[in-house]
């Protein structure tokens, strides 16, 4: 028993590690393209060689978090495929491994990477993505900012903006404007809600505090219109997409949105896709095994790779043409979320049958 378990235990440790191999490679690819990509803001304003590479580095996770599926189907062929050709795979099955045992234990590495993937989609990505394109829409207007986790502090010429946070539709909720003059606030200026429309900023609930050199005065009111503020195309940098969001803010804007008679199609979409999504790395560790037990047994490794890689990018095709094709022909949003991957697990199905019945 203490032998079969060193068994399981050393293919998951090698899957483990093939795996890990593979994420630290596509980050390191979705970084180098990440930088390319933005060179052409390198020199505007502020924007430096370093706040690219920084960019390049925040904006990393939301990627991987989105091609995760693709990631682990190379890792679990690279790592197959490494005991395959040592043929230690060949030894494990003669001495009682089964095919059906070896699923198990593969799955169960590929469920503990689809719970990380899961907690970095739900808690880093989003705010690394928004911090990353605040950063570089800051820098580029030659502007200052800085956040905590009390929100996002920002200099517009003289002033100071502090934000609390930025609505997928790019409302504010929380803002206070400190209105500076001789290196003193001469006026705070506090909204619950800010919004443009219209071509101009609207303010709701607010508070205006100005000070002078004998007294404090403080005046409510219900609604405004700020004429000195952010320019609207600097809050449409920094909102986020639905395919960054995580499964709590999904809820939570779909809600509001569904509240204002607001359409949220995208945001269910997107929501249905991350739900689904343990599913669909279930159907990626079918669609690997075919690569390593197959009766070609003379098959370059590197052509395996290639299929798997190009098997990979040929489902994100497919699951990109059905969101495209639910928003245009008004399909229901699960075919959108789960259509590609019933596609692709019938047929991982169908080659694992195959491979059993071998």
């Amino acid at each position: 028993m203490i032998y079969v378990k060193s068994i399981y235990l050393y293919i998951a440790k090698y899957i483990l590690l093939m795996t890990t191999l593979s994420i630290v490679f596509v980050a390191s690819l979705d970084i180098f393209f990440n930088f390319l990509a933005v060179q052409n803001s390198v020199g505007v304003g502020n924007f430096g060689v370093s706040d690219a590479f920084l960019y390049a580095i925040l904006c990393s996770p939301a990627h991987l978090t989105e091609i995760f599926p693709i990631t682990l189907l190379l890792g679990v062929v690279f790592g197959l495929g490494v005991l395959s050709y040592r043929s230690e795979l060949i030894i494990l099955q003669s001495n009682g491994l089964s095919i059906n045992k070896l699923l198990l234990i593969v799955i169960a590495v590929g469920m503990f990477f689809t719970s990380i993937n899961m907690m970095v989609s739900e808690f880093i990505a989003p705010k690394a993505r928004q911090l990353a394109e605040l950063k570089r829409a800051v820098a580029k207007s030659g502007s200052f900012a800085a956040t905590s986790k009390q929100g996002v502090w920002l200099k517009l010429n003289n002033d100071f903006i502090h934000i609390n946070e930025i609505l997928l539709d790019g409302t504010i909720k929380g803002v206070t404007q400190y209105f500076i003059e001789n290196n003193k606030v001469k006026e705070i200026r506090k909204a619950n809600k800010l919004f443009y429309k219209n071509k101009e900023w609207r303010a709701e609930n607010i508070s205006i505090t100005k000070i002078t050199p004998y007294n404090v005065i403080t005046s409510h009111q219900e609604k405004d219109i700020w004429k000195k503020f952010l320019k609207p195309d600097f809050l449409e940098v920094v909102s986020i997409s639905p395919d960054n969001l995580g499964i709590r803010d999904l809820v939570k804007f779909i809600k509001f949105r569904k509240e204002n008679n607001l359409n949220n199609k995208s945001l269910k979409l997107a929501l249905y896709q991350k739900i689904s999504e343990p599913f669909i790395v279930l159907i990626m560790i079918l669609l690997s095994f075919p690569f390593v037990f197959n009766k070609q047994r003379s098959l370059n490794f590197g052509l395996k790779a290639f299929l798997a890689i190009m098997l990979g990018l040929i489902y994100f095709l497919v699951s990109r043409t059905f969101i495209v094709m639910v928003q245009a022909y008004k399909w229901p949003l699960i075919i959108g979320a789960v259509g590609p991957g019933v596609i692709f697990g019938s047929f991982a199905i169908f080659l694992l049958y195959r491979i059993l019945r071998l």
